[in-house]
């Protein structure tokens, strides 16, 4: 399962969010949903993770535009779609993981 760090730690990597807060609205959460769950020792929602995922799989579709239309093929950019879809598969897995073991609360 990915923990707060690992969560926070790729976002930051993918620049997809600096702060608890804007992992929070990734997440569809109110602002101190992340500070919250971590301060109570708990982890987020399937629902959250699932809202996050879809976040991510929408980024990862416009890097992936951004580069097969021309308008950023740079490699920097084709670095963020990677990070970004490895990011998005990584969630995948952990949802997967704890649908199975019945954590899906």
């Amino acid at each position: 399962m990915l923990s707060w760090d690992d969560l926070m730690r790729a976002c930051r990597a993918t620049k997809v969010a600096e702060t608890q807060e804007q992992m929070s609205d990734l997440m569809g959460k109110r602002p101190s949903y992340v500070r919250s769950l971590k301060a109570r020792g708990k982890q987020p929602s399937v629902d959250s993770m699932a809202q996050l995922h879809t976040r991510l799989t929408e980024l990862e579709d416009e890097f992936r535009d951004l580069i097969v239309f021309g308008f950023d093929a740079s490699e920097s950019r084709k670095v963020a779609h990677r990070m970004v879809a490895e990011f998005r598969d990584g969630v995948f897995r952990d949802i997967t993981a704890r649908c199975r073991k019945g954590g899906a609360k």
